[in-house]
């Protein structure tokens, strides 16, 4: 065996400054007796993989930098699995140098850990240059081992490099993150009780909670308290679970209202993945500008909202619709129909979000005249049985029924479009009491 000790530093190329100033810390005691080697220093244009697997083999160390859970780190538990199969020198070592605050990853507990902690890196320090028990030869530098101020002033150095790769973090949105040691125990409806949840004093806030760590029940707790609209946090928890298994998830479309009357939609932006194997899910809530519509008389607000719901059914399901049959018809695109059922759905969970009921009482009640009454009462009846109609015909991938389907609520949105917003011209104008005939004024 060589007199040289080679030590191969594993660090994610965020801490890639972390990782240049622990070689420069441990080179400056080792003199010709020690290399150490971190990926930075590859040539250009050499093979990266060959190099980092030459350099495994000759090396007697590898020290892995475990600095930040929540990041990944399967390439650099692939570098400590590589290390250990390579049949190399014949004493060679794992260690694992962790932040003070985290365990090492859980494929690595079974090896040598040291936590950057002044103490325990100096006593790391102290085997490493002046006995063979990490090194399996002889001590390289008795003399730095014997000094303990050298030693304490390299250890501290050490530690200053386990701080975040950032020290301050803003956001501009309220946010929570969702930790789950076991993501296979979440369900389409089911996030575990004793999941935890951090988030800001001003975030927490929004449930009445003070800032710190809490668990999962105290938020669905918290939510059943306010409101017993939690279509929110159903829709959230669907998307937590596809996201656990990498799939793709539909937009959370309820709304949560807060205290004075705000309304937020809960967005679920990232999904980290620590080495243990634990999930942590980065949840924004964005405040929607056009709110709700409680302030507006009952009457007004449900018509206001059937309308707007009526021509977005209009142009965003019936026409996209017709337009994406007569492409899949002429060979330009497959499978754009399945859009359909999405696309209606989302438009039907925003108008519940608005805080209004669009029942065929409601809708029903909002028109005067008894024969607009029956025809609306007669729409409303008939809707939802061609709505599930086509729901069927687009799983069995049929394009005639699916346009049959769409054709007859397009003559039915049609017709409901014309007698409501007649009648939403009433409104308005018993509402704001305003004459028709007469003619505005210019202002001065």
């Amino acid at each position: 065996m060589s007199d040289t000790l080679n030590i191969f530093i594993s660090h994610k190329h965020e801490y890639d400054a972390a990782a240049r100033g622990i070689k420069s810390t441990l080179a400056k005691w080792g003199g010709r007796n020690l290399n150490v080697f971190i990926s930075e220093e590859i040539p250009p244009g050499d093979d990266w993989f060959k190099w980092i697997k030459d350099r495994l083999a000759e090396s007697n160390i590898l020290l892995l930098l475990f600095t930040e859970p929540t990041l990944s780190w399967d390439w650099c538990l692939y570098e400590a699995g590589l290390f250990q199969r390579i049949d190399g020198n014949d004493f060679r070592r794992v260690i694992c140098l962790h932040g003070p605050q985290i365990d090492p990853p859980r494929p690595l507990k079974h090896l040598q850990a040291v936590r950057a902690h002044p103490e325990k890196i100096r006593e790391f320090l102290k085997a490493l240059y002046g006995t063979s028990t990490l090194t399996g030869q002889a001590p390289i530098n008795p003399a730095v081992a014997e000094d303990d101020e050298e030693l304490a002033e390299g250890a501290q150095k050490i530690c200053n490099y386990f701080g975040p790769v950032s020290k301050t973090k803003k956001h501009f949105n309220k946010c929570i993150r969702i930790r789950v040691c076991n993501p296979a125990s979440l369900g389409p409806s089911h996030i575990p009780d004793d999941a935890t949840v951090k988030a800001d004093a001003d975030s927490l806030k929004m449930f009445s909670l003070l800032e710190g760590t809490w668990k999962w029940k105290d938020l669905v707790e918290a939510q059943a308290q306010r409101s017993a609209d939690a279509r929110w946090l159903d829709e959230l928890v669907a998307a937590v679970h596809l996201a656990s298994q990498r799939r793709v998830f539909v937009p959370i479309q309820a709304v949560y209202r807060a205290d004075r009357g705000e309304a937020y939609r809960p967005v679920l932006t990232r999904a980290d993945t620590e080495a243990s194997g634990a999930m942590t899910f980065h949840v924004l809530f964005v405040e929607e500008v056009a709110g709700a519509v409680r302030a507006l008389p009952p009457a007004l607000g449900t018509m206001f909202t059937s309308l707007w719901m009526g021509t977005r059914f209009r142009f965003e399901v019936i026409e996209q619709c017709l337009t994406a049959l007569r492409k899949v018809r002429t060979g330009e695109a497959t499978g754009t129909i399945q859009t359909v059922t999405r696309a209606m759905t989302n438009i039907e969970k925003e108008g519940e979000s608005r805080g209004v009921e669009l029942s065929r009482e409601s809708l029903t009640s909002l028109f005067a005249d008894e024969r607009e009454r029956a025809e609306i009462g007669n729409l409303y009846e008939r809707w939802y049985p061609i709505r599930k109609a086509l729901f069927e015909a687009l799983e069995r991938q049929s394009v005639d029924e699916v346009e049959r389907q769409i054709l007859a609520l397009r003559r039915l949105n049609a017709r409901f479009m014309v007698l409501a917003s007649h009648r939403f011209h009433e409104l308005v104008l018993e509402y704001t009491r305003v004459d028709p005939e007469e003619p505005l004024r210019a202002v001065a």
